[in-house]
């Protein structure tokens, strides 16, 4: 199954990311163009909720415990390193069976000055971390998103879709 088909088979989503509405466009888009494909009801559609919360944060009243997929889009990039190891646990543990990391990508841990800001962007290996502290997590699918995409151009990030390896 493709990433698109992913997504629309995912009933609750928890979406992480600063543009909400142009990424439900785009989910809602990528329905569209796999409804014309196969036929898809409208009723797939309603079923995608996007809950608006903060990973530092305590997650609202109104939000299910687990979701099917968490997915984060250049979040992760602006959470200073002292906080990484809370934010990776809440991904993990709001994450039913797949995490989707969209973010700037670099090897080794790197700062970034961000429009004249220093300790505001910072590059590293995101899903590398999270296959490394949770023995369960296995990346089974990653690409890139490139800029001068002719259908959804967007910044220049690494996606690494991982799976929970539950029994």
């Amino acid at each position: 199954m493709g990433l698109i088909g992913l997504i629309v088979l995912v009933i609750l989503i928890s979406y992480f990311g600063g543009n909400i509405s142009t990424e439900k466009t785009n989910v809602k888009n990528l329905i569209s163009e796999e409804k014309n494909k196969k036929k898809y009801s409208d009723k797939r559609e309603k079923e995608i909720k996007i809950f608006h919360g903060s990973l530092l944060e305590g997650c609202p009243n109104n939000w299910p415990s687990q979701f099917e997929l968490v997915f984060t889009k250049t979040v992760l990039i602006h959470i200073a390193p002292r906080d990484l190891d809370r934010t990776y646990k809440k991904i993990y543990s709001l994450s039913k069976k797949y995490i989707l990391i969209c973010e700037y990508y670099n090897p080794v841990p790197v700062k970034v000055v961000y429009r004249n800001f220093k300790n505001k962007l910072f590059k590293r290996d995101f899903a590398g971390d999270l296959v490394k502290k949770y023995n369960d997590l296995s990346i089974i699918d990653y690409g890139f998103i490139y800029r001068n995409d002719p259908y959804f151009p967007q910044d220049d990030v690494t996606w690494f879709l991982l799976k929970k390896n539950t029994k």
